[in-house]
């Protein structure tokens, strides 16, 4: 369990990272999405440390749900959409949720 909470707060982390990069730069127009994923990744960090073990799965899904659909959102409203892309988060998503559920 302690692996797995290392590889999904290091997720956030580097969603952490590369919001706030995109936030401090002025040519992004679209800062409410990065703001939304900062707030998202940090929930994400926040759960990992104080939600307790048997509950752990409740919020960490409903995090990584939110950057899926962040994600789609970026993609449709760039006009971008690489459905590979969107598939491989997918499958990591729910292979990092059924991780949890079994663990």
């Amino acid at each position: 369990m302690t692996l797995l909470k290392i590889i999904i707060g290091s997720y956030a982390l580097l969603m952490i990272i590369a919001s706030s990069q995109s936030l401090i730069k002025d040519h992004d127009t679209d800062k409410m999405f990065h703001f939304i994923n900062l707030i998202i990744s940090i929930a994400l960090i926040v759960s990992l440390v104080i939600v307790p073990k048997t509950y752990l799965v409740v919020p960490v899904a409903f995090v990584l749900v939110g950057y899926q659909i962040l994600a789609i959102y970026r993609g449709v409203s760039l006009h971008s959409f690489h459905w590979q892309h969107h598939v491989v988060r997918l499958i990591l998503t729910v292979a990092l949720i059924l991780t949890l559920v079994y663990i």
